[in-house]
């Protein structure tokens, strides 16, 4: 038998333990927030955020639950408030909705220009400390309307937020015009010697935008007869913008961006249209997909230099030619020549540019620190004077492995 004491002890600790979740919250009573972007004031000194909410009446209706209740109703709505600071903002957003918000299904953070030129560290400090803020949402930063991009309908996404998402991800494994992948990167970024922040760059297209709203104004008659128009996407993917600290300095280009993401060894599939060596006004297709990277400083007569090496793998997409083709050829050898030598042109533009802002986003201060430790602590403090006439040696070897499924092309004439 028990004894009392313990029968007590025991009745309390079942009480303790059944008390059910305290902090619940059930999911019909939130907001779920699928974007959020931050803008700056610089004539009241307040933040601006502007968060994009699932609408919970569209996706009802989706699942024939919702009734006339939700008959056309936008699958998102839009909310914003202002603040003293990101945080003062973000709570202020609970006087523009009816539910509590809920952060953790955050897919995308967008900073405005201003914001940028201004600092993002009050707001990354924000989403590192906020339980509820993950990382691996994916950044950017907008040229352009702010509001109307959070507003903005994509072409067959169902909210904003995903179409960005999504368009982001095609972006990166396609064509290697971005680079960012989740606010996980930033942080080390900012914090690293030898180090400049650099984020993706999100471009708000007005004719896009336009021409969703003349579609939306659009009666179903007018469309019957004159067809459905394509779908323009309300922003442009690709580029980035280059910091010192925490403050944007500039733009990258699309094109100066690959080569970024060639130096970091991030690109999946690029395509290069290549001049046939063979052919006159022949353009040849070439996809680039692995690469190998190395990265070296050189020491020499006192004076410090950077090596890339690259080795990269093609295969050859479109030939409009009519030449046998082997990848162990003269002219398979030209090609991938031809296509080493457009890569090296891409990495050279991005190196110029980031001279010319003097913002060190290769990070390669941070590769002297790591790989020549006693150099750095002796340049360390002239870096952002010696950084702008860093001479940097590029060597890039490509090989063409594949020329397609097929290695005879169509003759003229042919039956």
């Amino acid at each position: 038998m028990y004894s009392k004491p313990m029968i007590i002890f025991l009745a309390l600790a079942l009480a303790i333990g059944s008390t059910g979740c305290w902090d619940r919250r059930d999911p019909e009573l939130l907001s779920i927030v699928l974007a959020t972007a931050f803008d700056y004031n610089a004539e009241t000194g307040h933040y601006h955020i502007i968060a994009q909410i699932a609408n919970p009446l569209a996706q009802e209706t989706e699942e024939g639950e919702g009734g006339a209740e939700g008959e056309g109703a936008r699958p998102f709505w839009v909310v914003s408030a202002d603040g003293r600071s990101p945080y003062e903002a973000m709570r202020n957003l609970a006087e523009g909705t009816s539910r509590e918000l809920f952060w953790a299904h955050n897919t995308v953070i967008l900073f405005s220009e201003e914001l940028a030129r201004k600092g993002i560290r009050p707001v990354l400090d924000l989403f590192e400390r906020e339980r509820q803020l993950r990382l691996i949402a994916r950044p950017a930063v907008v040229e352009g309307d702010l509001r109307k991009l959070m507003e903005a309908e994509f072409p067959l996404e169902q909210s904003g937020a995903i179409g960005l998402k999504r368009q982001i991800t095609t972006i990166q494994e396609e064509r290697g015009f971005f680079h960012t992948k989740f606010m996980t990167e930033l942080y080390p970024q900012l914090e690293r010697s030898g180090n400049d922040l650099f984020i993706g760059k999100i471009k708000v297209l007005e004719k896009g935008l336009e021409r969703n709203n003349q579609e939306e104004n659009e009666n179903d008659e007018n469309q019957a007869q004159e067809g459905n128009p394509m779908e323009v996407p309300p922003a442009k993917v690709g580029g980035g913008a280059a910091f010192k600290d925490d403050r944007m300095v500039g733009w990258f280009e699309p094109h100066e961006t690959e080569g970024w993401n060639y130096v970091m060894g991030r690109i999946r599939r690029v395509a290069h249209l290549i001049e046939s060596p063979a052919e006159k006004d022949v353009l040849l297709g070439v996809e680039t997909l692995n690469q190998q990277v190395s990265r070296r400083p050189v020491v020499k007569d006192g004076q410090v230099r950077i090596e890339i090496a690259l080795k990269v793998e093609a295969k050859l997409q479109e030939y409009p030619g009519h030449q046998e083709l082997t990848v162990e050829d003269e002219f398979t050898r030209a090609l991938a020549q031809r296509t080493a030598e457009a890569i090296r042109r891409r990495i050279e533009e991005h190196l110029n540019r980031s001279q010319e802002l003097n913002s060190d986003v290769l990070g390669l201060g941070n590769l002297i620190y790591r790989k020549k430790p006693r150099l750095w602590e002796k340049i360390e403090k002239d870096w952002d004077d010696l950084f702008p006439k860093l001479e940097v040696d590029i060597i890039v070897e490509v090989e063409l492995r594949r020329t397609g499924l097929v290695s005879t092309p169509f003759h003229e004439g042919s039956n």
